[in-house]
This record gives structure tokens, sequence and C-alpha cells, in this order.
């Protein structure tokens, strides 16, 4: 499948949601850990094959090796987690896991100067 400017931005979309979707899913699980309410459960599993179909979706548009789109899918989930802990449970983030994000964000920039 080609991409054009409107698939690049179905590419990035697809990225965001299962950034997004798997972090909400880790949340959820997070949350039937702590309350042993099998709804959370039920959810986490719900929101993870969101993730997975978009996960799938987003290789048979090929924009990304298979690599890279997990990497770049990995750094978003990551993001949504480390949000999580610091404003929901608070937690502190230590000096080496700020520079394991800037790490993560610089792997972002480095795989897409790639493409240009």
């Amino acid at each position: 499948m080609s991409l054009n400017n409107n698939n690049l931005a179905v590419v990035y979309a697809l990225l965001a949601l299962i950034g997004l979707t798997s972090g909400v899913g880790d949340i959820l699980l997070y949350k039937w850990a702590k309350a042993a309410h099998f709804g959370w459960l039920l959810a986490a599993y719900a929101v993870w094959s969101i993730s997975i179909a978009s996960l799938g979706l987003l290789f048979k548009l090929d924009h990304f090796s298979f690599g890279a789109a997990v990497v770049l899918a990995t750094v978003i989930h990551l993001a949504i987690g480390v949000c999580w802990s610091l404003l929901m449970t608070s937690a502190k983030v230590t000096t080496l896991e700020i520079i394991g994000l800037i790490f993560a964000a610089i792997a972002v920039v480095l795989l897409e100067m790639e493409r240009a």
C-alpha cells in the first residue's frame, strides 16, 4: 500500500492510538490488580485488542519496518505510563529514567530522519 500525505497522517494517528490504548490497557490492568474487580481485567483485554488490531493495520501500511514501528509505539506507551505514574500514583522519576526517556525521544527523531 503506497503512502501519500493522507496515509502519513493515518500512520501517525495509528502510532498514537497504539501507544494510547496499550498504555491505558496497562493502567486498567493495574486497577484490576489493586481492586481485584474482574471488570477492570475485561476492560484491559478490550483496550489491548484495539491496540493489537491497530498495530496489525500499521504493519499493513508498511511505512516503518517492524522494529521501528514497535519502538515508536512503545515510546508513546511508556510516555503514557510515566505520566500516569507521576500524576496518579505520586511516583518519582529517577535521573536514570529521565535519561532513558531522553534517549527514547532521540530514537524517535533518528528513526524519522531516516525516512526523510
